[in-house]
């Protein structure tokens, strides 16, 4: 791993416990099966995906401070001691860092332990804000909606989407996030970097797992456009929290990954949400009382898993 005097040190919780961890010990093998019969469990990869575009925004006030980082602005989130041993990239949603979910959920980590980085990846072009809710689905019935009332709904603001995701590409935001990690990594401060992502951050938190860069470990919560192609080629522990609600990402689909995974010769965790629709880790309802839930269940789940390496 890329660290610096990261302990190498895994504790497995009992069989069915659901932050259960699973540590693989021998060398990674990259898609070693040339049987051509053999099928890849089906994970959907669906980039323009209506749930991205809805949610809820959360009462509070950040107490983290903005600064810039990699040339990017940024808000930091520090935790009580100032410590940065156990640093936090925190790659948001297309709703940006602005939004207090982001800054809120980063200063929850912070309060155990993590030293939390949250820059603006969209340079000042975040999905606009209005869009959080236009399309908010309800966990009790998330498919209620007919065809012809979703496209008469929810069509002008899927298609501002499709043209602000081309806009913030991979190609385009991969460069940002190297450049971030270098400036993080520039500090002798920090000796272990983390990555979490939500939803489009899950993405691209997962595959910044891959072989070849810079961070120690990635959680991924309700991510877009993961396949298993992209499974396959992470070397680093990894973390995938979903709703089996999830429109696009669902609890067979989390099953198929784990298949996946168990076959990598990594460290993963897969925890699926009973009742949980895409993007309740971050701008989930949390008058409703499930929901709240599940989003603290989530939280306490990614801690334990950094933690526990």
């Amino acid at each position: 791993m890329f660290c610096r005097g990261l302990p190498n040190r895994i504790q497995e919780s009992r069989m069915g416990d659901p932050c259960e961890i699973h540590r693989n010990n021998e060398p990674l093998r990259h898609n070693t099966n040339k049987n051509p019969n053999h099928k890849r469990p089906h994970i959907t990869q669906q980039m323009s995906c209506e749930n991205c575009v809805t949610g809820h925004l959360h009462a509070g006030t950040p107490t983290g401070q903005v600064t810039t980082v990699g040339e990017l602005p940024c808000y930091v989130a520090k935790p009580q001691d100032g410590n940065k041993k156990k640093s936090l990239l925190f790659i948001t949603d297309i709703f940006g860092w602005e939004i207090p979910n982001a800054r809120l959920l980063a200063d929850e980590y912070a309060k155990e332990g993590f030293y939390v980085y949250v820059p603006d990846f969209f340079e000042n072009d975040s999905f606009p804000i209005e869009h959080l809710k236009v399309i908010a689905p309800l966990p009790s019935d998330p498919k209620a909606e007919g065809l012809i009332e979703t496209v008469i709904d929810k069509g002008p603001t899927m298609a501002q989407f499709g043209v602000w995701s081309v806009k913030h590409r991979e190609s385009v935001v991969r460069p940002l996030m190297d450049k971030v990690i270098d400036s993080i990594w520039s500090d002798p401060q920090t000796s272990s970097l983390f990555v979490i992502g939500f939803c489009w951050g899950g993405y691209h938190s997962t595959v910044l797992a891959q072989e070849g860069t810079k961070v120690d470990a990635a959680i991924a919560c309700h991510p877009a456009g993961v396949d298993g192609k992209i499974l396959e080629k992470l070397t680093k522990p990894y973390s995938l929290q979903v709703g089996a609600l999830d429109s696009f990402f669902d609890d067979k689909a989390a099953n198929d990954a784990r298949e996946v995974l168990s076959k990598m010769k990594i460290t993963y965790q897969v925890n699926i949400y009973p009742g949980q629709v895409h993007g309740f880790a971050v701008r989930g309802d949390l008058s409703q009382r499930d929901v709240k839930e599940g989003k603290e269940k989530c939280f306490r789940s990614c801690v334990q898993f950094l933690n526990s390496l």
